[in-house]
């Protein structure tokens, strides 16, 4: 249940946009300059998305089980923030798939996958019988994390670019992530929807997750004012306007 929970959204979200991206590349993997813009084009819309997601599922997941799901299970709380944070790293290694396939590298898929599972197999075990349910979200996150060992040298190498042009890509949705965080955990001090009748606290949750969205979509915003290198209104247009073409 946790990681169903933790990761509906960012999985669904990440087989849209690859849907798109895969014959995109395959189309475009000699032409070197529009390769790399539509790698980075999906990678800026993947991160925008998942990032807050992330956010709001480690800090809403103790309202949301107890509210929606009912005291019993709680023990899953930890297990699903942990997970959340697995769902991140997967989305942000996701988008190297549709690049190595399309780009005539299947085989680096199955590199990263081959190292996602001999770390899973090696820690698995250990970590559940020192931590139980959430030790197992642990061997998650580093199974999938350790596929960052692959993920980042191989789509480099493919765009040719350098690592200024990832962290040009990670700090606008994180910086106002963390806006959108700072906002939810103000919100829950003074108006924690736990201890409220049932009707109410479902009211102030789905306000909260209202609130925090908001917060984020005008910070984004407010972003590209000052810095119109970071347009994502244009990349949802775009992937909108080519997944209406499919």
């Amino acid at each position: 249940m946790a990681y169903r929970i933790s990761n509906m959204l960012e999985t669904e979200i990440t087989q849209v946009i690859s849907s798109v991206a895969f014959p995109a590349y395959a189309k475009i993997q000699d032409q070197q300059s529009r390769l790399q813009k539509a790698y980075f084009r999906i990678m800026r819309l993947t991160i925008a998305v998942s990032l807050p997601i992330t956010v709001g599922i480690v800090l809403l997941a103790p309202e949301f089980t107890l509210i929606f799901l009912s005291e019993k299970w709680m023990p899953m709380v930890t297990a699903m923030q942990l997970l959340a944070v697995a769902g991140l790293i997967k989305s942000i290694v996701s988008t190297g798939s549709p690049l190595f396939s399309g780009s005539g590298y299947p085989n680096y898929e199955f590199y990263m996958q081959s190292i996602r599972s001999l770390i899973i197999l090696g820690v698995i075990y250990p970590l559940i019988l020192l931590k139980g349910i959430s030790g197992a979200a642990i061997g998650v996150i580093l199974s999938i994390a350790g596929m960052l060992v692959i993920w980042y040298p191989l789509s480099q190498k493919i765009t040719k670019t350098s690592w200024r042009k990832y962290f040009e890509t990670f700090w606008p949705p994180c910086f106002c992530s963390l806006l959108m965080a700072g906002s939810i955990y103000i919100a829950k001090l003074y108006w924690n929807p736990i201890g409220q009748p049932l009707g109410l606290a479902i009211l102030i949750f789905v306000s909260i997750v209202i609130m925090s969205i908001g917060i984020y979509a005008a910070s984004i915003w407010l972003l590209q004012k000052y810095y119109p290198d970071y347009d994502i209104f244009k990349e949802v247009k775009f992937l909108y306007k080519s997944l209406i073409k499919r």
